[in-house]
């Protein structure tokens, strides 16, 4: 099946040039590849450089791309800089912030959770967290699938302003006193999709009850640290500006001046998208997701399955991923602060595009380039 026909006219989740190194043929050291000679591919190899060499060069903001085969590299590059002020250039080393990319290491870890026998997919959240007054109501399986008619502080003017009476920095102490007091849900679950970050955060502090530990060390010593995935971490992170491995993120102010956007009052809320990682960290993970490390393919597969709604129609989001209805793909896009990026995965292929930007560019679009750099190796 040809590739090209599956580029999506639009994607819906949102929340969320230096020189390059690229390879193309796979081996175990992704360090030791990047500093090899380009082998046969440099055709897709050269394809892909032009994608972004077109807006982006050495003094501007830029990306960092990964592609892999069967959990095997690809195609690592960097374009454009970490650091304006430095000049420090992108590598594929370095970590930027994964934006709404970072659900699906929420869903990760509510799987891993659930193959101990510590929840079920189909229990109410409020077995587990008995403050929500609605809480036999919504499963953590409608939390995961954005069915759970839990209201999205992003649209939800009377939440937001809850959560910053609060604190200044609310974090997720903050969100479940908030949604403790609050007895309606914006629509009866199970009803209709409606994307919430409130949901995901829900699951994030569902995971710090279980486990007894922070969602940041959780993640730690779960899933970064067995994986070797050494440049990745969670939100809240005080040190993570002064790490020079940690790209700085840069959109534009009402000067029309590049200027770095490094934090937001919300950093303090996990579960959604507090995800840190490099590009070379990725290839670990998606070797690990796609060959059954992580989770069993069993348990996987409750994350491709379509929610059902209480009407008996589909709504095509997984856990943590966007589903294609014809089965090909899944995907999943991010934006916080000024990154972006977008993580593509054909299944039958096993065949992967990740793409992290480091400023909120307007005109380019970072799933379409990324579905452009697939079509490229189809």
């Amino acid at each position: 099946m040809s590739w090209r026909h599956l580029l999506p006219l639009g994607l819906t989740f949102f929340v969320c040039f230096a020189a390059v190194t690229f390879l193309a043929t796979p081996a175990e050291d992704i360090h030791a590849q990047a500093r090899r000679t380009p082998t046969p591919n440099a055709r897709q190899s050269a394809a892909v450089e032009k994608l972004f060499t077109n807006f982006i060069d050495d003094t501007t903001p830029g990306a960092a791309v990964l592609v892999s085969k069967d959990g095997q590299l690809v195609y690592r590059g960097g374009f454009g800089l970490a650091d304006l002020e430095d000049s420090t250039p992108i590598t594929p080393e370095l970590s930027f912030h994964l934006g709404s990319v970072g659900k699906q290491f929420t869903a990760v870890a509510i799987m891993i959770l659930a193959e101990r026998g510590e929840l079920a997919f189909d229990n109410p959240i409020g077995d587990y967290l008995p403050e929500l007054p609605w809480g036999q109501r919504v499963t953590i399986r409608q939390l995961l699938n954005h069915t759970s008619g839990v209201p999205d502080y992003d649209t939800s003017t009377s939440l937001y302003d809850a959560l910053f009476d609060r604190s200044d920095t609310p974090n997720n102490d903050d969100l479940l006193a908030v949604l403790s007091e609050r007895r309606r849900l914006t629509t009866t679950a199970g009803r209709t999709f409606a994307y919430s970050n409130t949901g995901y955060d829900l699951l994030g502090i569902l995971i710090e009850r279980i486990s007894g530990q922070s969602y940041a060390d959780f993640m730690q010593e779960t899933i970064f640290d067995p994986l070797e995935m050494t440049r990745s971490f969670s939100a809240p992170n005080r040190p993570r500006n002064a790490r020079q491995w940690v790209v700085h993120s840069y959109t534009v102010d009402d000067d029309d001046e590049l200027v770095a956007y490094d934090e937001d009052a919300l950093d303090g809320l996990t579960g959604s998208g507090s995800i840190y990682a490099s590009v070379d960290d990725l290839l670990r993970y998606d070797r690990a997701l796609f060959g059954g490390e992580l989770v069993s393919e069993e348990t996987f597969a409750e994350a491709l399955k379509p929610a059902r709604l209480n009407n008996g129609r589909s709504s095509y989001y997984g856990f943590g991923w966007e589903l294609d209805k014809d089965g090909a793909y899944i995907t999943h896009a991010g934006a916080w602060l000024a990154f972006q990026s977008c993580y593509v995965h054909y299944l039958e292929q096993n065949f992967s595009v990740i793409v992290l930007f480091n400023q909120d560019y307007e005109d380019a679009d970072v799933c379409e380039i990324a579905f452009e750099i697939a079509a490229l190796y189809e």
